[in-house]
């Protein structure tokens, strides 16, 4: 099983992969510490989600500030860190 963090607009930011196809996009209920990973993954999804004009008439990405991208990369890189502990873990969020 191989997780990887992807950003996608409403999107809960793990998904699940094994055998190369994509066969869930949540957090394994198994993970070590998942009320920290699940609360990190919201924060970082709720960031994101603010990043976008979604307003019914148009739908765009709007940039991120610095702070947002720096606060970003925190959790990810703590997520990381506890997913790695049982998973292979792909991170595929690059926000430059």
């Amino acid at each position: 099983m191989i997780l990887k963090l992807k950003l996608e607009y409403k999107c809960y930011p793990v998904w699940i992969y094994e055998n190369d196809k994509m066969i869930d996009n949540d957090l394994p209920k198994c993970t070590n510490e998942y009320e920290v990973a699940d609360a990190l993954l919201c924060e970082l999804q709720n960031i994101y989600d603010k990043s976008f004009v979604d307003d019914g008439v148009k739908f765009d990405f709007v940039e991120l500030s610095e702070e947002q991208k720096v606060k970003i990369m925190m959790i990810v890189n703590r997520i990381v860190d506890i997913l790695s502990e049982q998973f292979t873990v792909e991170n595929n969020i690059n926000i430059n």
